[in-house]
């Protein structure tokens, strides 16, 4: 294996606050570099500095700025002495989307940071010191530069502009200036942060909210049905019964209901009831047809949180891969665990911590509302029977001849 030795030598990164420039940082001070960070901010450049074990400072300097990357390498020259490694990191995407929805800030802002900007310092540092004396530059360009990807077209032309400009900078400067550029897929930084974020944890809390906006809007609908055990459909005195021939009588009434009100469910147990008993001529049949529509509307009910069963299967599982990428994402810095670094490790077993315990919360706050539900609806169906038991199948009676 390789060990980099850079000894008394000077790097300057672009973008270097966080990220895949502050580890690149970090890299080149282990080997012994002295190390200028850049950023927009002097605070965040003093910070990322501040985290450098070695000869480290840092400057504010925007990446297509040319009199602050100027200054920058004046100051690197100033306080090192040489500048021999220049890591051009800095990169934006401000546009997402298909490519002709983009305006032109988005545009020109992706291709001038992207782009312009390495071309810039390239030619700043060449001109102030590895045109004479040598050096090795280094461009970050992204493995999108290789590849098509819906929704990143801008950043990824523009990587694939730069790979190409690696190569022609790489002819234009030989020998004396080693020009490269690295490829990386996604890391876990926040110009990444769409492509990399845990969305199962988010996932779940939509599909928790779904599964109550449906249990909700159930409630809401049985809530309605029971408040018409409140109003008196059978107006019919302690003394009065209903006869076979007068079943059509009584339910009129109900047939001029609003239509709405029609279809609640104990306006449609009496309709029920009145029309077997007309037809019939028997209680029995009358108190059976009544039985048999509890028993539907029961069914019914319970069909009608089927979605809410499936949400309520789905959260698991979508915690479930959570869990897995979080163990696959530790696993894969073991190595780095085992030379003292449990930072990855720390969190991918985070992942897994997270997704699963917000895969279990959801789960278990959507089953507890539909099982309260599920009573509520049960009750409704029960009290709904018994409704019609008192007011109005106890009052039906058969005339022998």
């Amino acid at each position: 294996m390789t060990v980099l030795e850079l000894p008394g030598k000077t790097a300057i990164v672009t973008g270097a606050s966080r990220g895949i420039g502050l580890a690149a940082a970090q890299a080149l001070a282990t080997a012994g570099a002295n190390v200028v960070l850049t950023s927009r901010k002097q605070e965040s450049a003093d910070e990322a500095a501040a985290q450098i074990a070695g000869s480290a400072i840092g400057v504010a300097a925007h990446a297509v700025d040319e009199d602050q990357a100027r200054r920058c390498i004046d100051l690197a020259l100033e306080k090192f002495g040489s500048i021999d490694v220049l890591v051009n990191n800095a990169g934006t995407n401000p546009a997402f989307g298909p490519l002709i929805e983009q305006d032109h800030g988005r545009f020109a802002k992706t291709f001038d940071v992207n782009l312009w900007a390495p071309v810039l310092w390239t030619a700043l540092a060449t001109k102030a010191w590895m045109g004479e004396h040598g050096g090795s530059v280094i461009n970050t360009a992204s493995l999108g530069g290789l590849v098509h990807e819906a929704g990143l077209g801008v950043y990824n032309t523009s990587k694939a502009a730069l790979i190409y400009l690696t190569k022609q900078l790489a002819l234009e400067l030989s020998p004396k200036i080693r020009v490269n550029s690295v490829a990386p897929g996604v890391v876990r930084t926040r110009l990444a942060e769409a492509l990399w974020k845990d969305h199962e944890q988010e996932l779940c809390v939509t599909l928790c909210m779904w599964a109550l906006f449906l249990l909700g809007r159930q409630a809401w609908i049985t809530s309605k049905d029971r408040k018409l055990l409140d109003k008196d459909y059978v107006k019919l005195g302690e003394a009065q019964v209903v006869l076979p021939e007068d079943a059509r009588v009584y339910s009129r009434p109900l047939e001029n209901l609003p239509r709405e009100e029609q279809d609640g469910f104990v306006p449609r147990l009496l309709m029920v009831a009145y029309n077997r008993f007309g037809a019939t001529r028997s209680v029995q049949d009358a108190a059976e047809a009544v039985r048999d529509e509890c028993d539907f509307e029961a069914a019914s009910m319970d069909t009608k949180l089927s979605m809410v069963r499936f949400t309520a299967w789905a959260i698991p599982a979508v915690g479930f891969v959570g869990t897995v990428r979080g163990i696959g994402a530790a696993l894969q810095e073991a190595q780095g665990a085992m030379g003292g670094d449990i930072s990855g490790v720390t969190m991918g077993l985070g992942i897994t911590f997270n997704a699963t315990l917000t895969a279990l919360v959801s789960c278990i706050i959507v089953m507890f509302w539909m099982h309260q539900l599920q009573q509520y609806q049960d009750r409704l169906v029960l009290d709904g029977r018994t409704y019609v038991d008192r007011q109005l199948l106890r009052k039906l009676r058969v005339v022998s001849k």
